[in-house]
Parts: structure tokens; C-alpha cells; sequence
């Protein structure tokens, strides 16, 4: 005898994703509690697995040390074929020296000619080089740069300003990439004081981001209170305090140092602007026209930053000072084109509903897997 069809769907197991809050008894096979080096699609499925590999292709004895990891990359385009296509080619801080990865295949006895006896972790008293590579011939060549400016790599970062690549590092001035394989010294001024003396030697800090036409940089001389911002679409013009000197005090223009009286580059100091008793700045970023500054328990909200003149008369102004919510590492955000995701010392958090409710918010962006944050952050 016929029977009726009847329509049932087969559920892919773990295809919503990794959710490890679950409780063990009654939880939904629909998500995974264990997934390791997998790629969600858009819809939250997991499709497959991300191809890894650890180490790089480098041009044999460039450079030094057993391994080579990637610590940081961006990318320098260039145009080329008849459709003047824009062609992506990386570049990266190199991290090399006689360290060990933490974790080595367990299926070959030797691996980068290390015996698998000698599987360790990376120990801080041995030796570590940060270099600079690009990418030639689909490997790793290594870059020219000043020799100066060998030290403080480890906090290097990229910044892309109008249609050039820059690098900034904690100790060295800032330099910028000649499509090359090259890192050059940018010719500046550093900020000026009304006297026409450097406030400090050079723009080398750590922390930069580049926004509403100028480049936001902290950690310059070692000070995370301070944020220099350049002038409109110039790298080379920074503060300079002897602009307002002529119209306060009528000074003729040869009795000192010639400036430029477009320059509007200038400083913002924070120190006393934190809602918290003592913090300081550990990042900076752009986002629907504010300058948001991460502390390290707090974080600032400055609005008209994309004014055409910061320290005019309808330029930055301090709006909101958040308090007990702050980023735990400079490079622990990512902006997802609606909001700002960062870490903070409870877990992921988002800045449209920091802002929202001036505290660490109620809602959890992280709610599946709240505690693999909190693991990560504590270690």
C-alpha cells in the first residue's frame, strides 16, 4: 500500500558553529563544541577547513635563526597589465632567531632539522630578531631600511596614508615603503615649540592610525598621554607652535625659521581627561567621524576629529569619557564596518553598545564562547 511523503531535513551537525557555553546534558547538535582551524560561511555554517602553515617561504639565508613567523602585514599596491589592474604585494614584520614554535607536526621526527626531542616553547632569553620582508617571486625576500631603525620592530604597524604605505615602530621615526622592497626616512619637521624647537626629536611612536585626511600617532618619546596628528594630507608637517606668533606678538616672518601658515597639525593631551584615576593611551581609531582613544580601563570619545582644522573653532571636542571598559592590547580590535569590536579584561565587546550604555554593556557579542576569550586575555 502506498504511504504519504513526508518531507524531514537532515541536519548538519555543528553547522550553526562553535558555542562551548552549552550546557553537556540536552545541548543542541546543531552546534559544535570543538572546532579547530575551520572557516564559517556568512550564514554561520561551518564549510571547511582553513588551509594553515606556520612558517614562510623565505629566500634561503636572508634570514637568520631556524624559524620564521610573520608577526604583522600589510600590503602595497601597485598597477599593471593593459586594464591597469591594482596588484596587491605583501609586506610583513619578520620574527626570526634559534626559537622553537610551540607546537610541531607530531608525524615527522624532524621538522626544519630539529630533532622532536627538542620541542619547546619560545623562551624570552633567547635570541629573537625582528626584521622586514616582502614578497618576491612568491617568497619572502627581506627589505632595505635606515639601520637605525632595526629596534623596536616588535611593535611595528602599518598605516596606509593617501596612496603610500608608512611603518611606524616603538623608538624609530617613521618610514615609508618605495614599492620596492624599500623602507626610506620621511623628510619632517618634528612638532615645534614657539621658539622653533623640536618638542621632541622625531615621530616614533607605536601606536598610529591614519583618518579624515591626517595620520593620529601615540607613543612618541615614550609618551602615551600624547596624540600628534599631522596636517591635512602632508606627513611632513606636524605641530608647529610659531604659527600664531606673528598675529599675537607682530613678529616679521625673518626673525625666525620659515612655516607654513596652512600647517594644522597639532597635539592632544589626555592625561587629565581620563575618567579613571591613571590610564593611558594603547590605541587609537576612526569611526563615523569620532577619534575613539582605548585606555587601558577607559576610553575617550572626541567628536569632530574629520573637521578641516582639529584645533579650530568647531574642531575636536572631548564628548564622552567611558570608565571601566578599556582594551586589553593595541592590536586586540577590528573594525567590522557597523561597530568596533575590542577585547576588554570581561571578554569581546562592542563600541556602539559601550557608547550606548557608558559601561561594560549587559549584552555579550561573545556569548557562545565567552570563556576561549577570557582564556586568551588572562594568558
Amino acid at each position: 500500500m502506498a504511504q504519504p511523503v513526508n518531507q524531514f531535513t537532515i541536519k548538519g551537525y555543528g553547522f550553526q558553529g562553535l558555542n562551548t557555553e552549552m550546557s553537556p546534558i540536552g545541548s543542541d547538535p546543531s552546534y559544535a563544541l570543538k572546532a579547530d582551524n575551520c572557516v564559517i560561511d556568512r550564514v554561520g555554517r561551518i564549510s571547511s577547513r582553513e588551509a594553515f602553515k606556520r612558517d614562510i617561504d623565505t629566500k634561503a639565508g636572508v634570514f637568520s635563526g631556524v624559524s620564521t613567523d610573520v608577526t604583522a602585514v600589510s600590503a602595497d599596491y601597485s598597477y599593471a597589465g593593459a586594464g591597469k589592474h591594482l596588484n596587491p604585494h605583501p609586506v610583513c614584520t619578520v620574527l626570526s632567531g634559534t626559537y622553537y614554535p610551540e607546537s610541531m607536526p607530531v608525524s615527522r621526527s624532524t621538522w626544519n632539522g630539529v630533532e622532536q626531542t627538542n620541542k619547546r616553547e619560545m623562551n624570552p632569553g633567547e635570541f629573537y630578531e625582528y626584521d622586514l620582508g616582502y614578497e618576491k617571486d612568491g617568497e619572502i625576500a627581506k627589505c632595505t631600511y635606515p639601520a637605525s631603525d632595526n629596534a623596536g620592530l616588535e611593535r611595528s604597524i602599518y598605516v596606509r596614508f593617501k596612496e603610500d604605505l608608512f611603518l611606524f615602530s616603538r623608538g624609530n621615526s617613521f618610514l615609508k615603503y618605495n614599492g620596492n622592497g624599500g623602507w626610506e626616512d620621511v623628510p619632517y619637521t618634528p612638532p615645534l615649540n614657539f621658539d622653533g624647537v623640536p618638542i621632541v626629536g622625531a615621530i616614533d611612536g607605536d601606536i598610529a592610525v591614519s583618518a579624515y585626511g591626517r595620520m593620529w600617532v601615540s607613543g612618541v618619546n615614550g609618551d602615551y598621554q600624547t596624540i600628534h596628528y599631522s596636517s591635512l594630507l602632508r606627513e611632513d608637517q606636524w605641530y608647529d607652535a610659531r604659527s600664531p606668533v606673528f598675529d599675537d606678538q607682530n613678529i616679521e616672518q625673518d626673525q625666525v625659521p620659515p612655516f607654513d601658515s596652512q600647517n594644522t597639525g597639532g597635539i592632544i593631551n589626555v592625561a587629565e581627561y581620563w575618567p579613571v584615576d591613571f590610564d593611558q593611551i594603547v590605541n587609537i581609531h576612526a569611526h563615523n567621524g569620532f577619534l575613539i582613544v582605548f585606555g587601558r580601563r577607559s576610553i575617550l570619545v572626541y567628536a569632530n576629529a574629520d573637521k578641516s582644522d582639529p584645533a579650530g573653532a568647531d574642531g575636536i571636542f572631548l564628548q564622552d569619557a567611558i570608565s571601566n571598559v578599556g582594551l586589553v592590547e593595541r592590536d586586540a580590535i577590528c573594525n567590522t564596518g557597523t561597530d568596533v569590536m575590542f577585547c576588554d579584561d570581561t571578554g569581546l565587546r562592542s563600541l556602539g553598545r559601550v557608547i550606548q550604555e557608558k559601561s561594560s554593556p549587559v549584552a555579550e557579542p561573545s556569548m557562545n564562547i565567552k570563556r576561549e576569550f577570557m582564556d586568551m586575555i588572562q594568558a
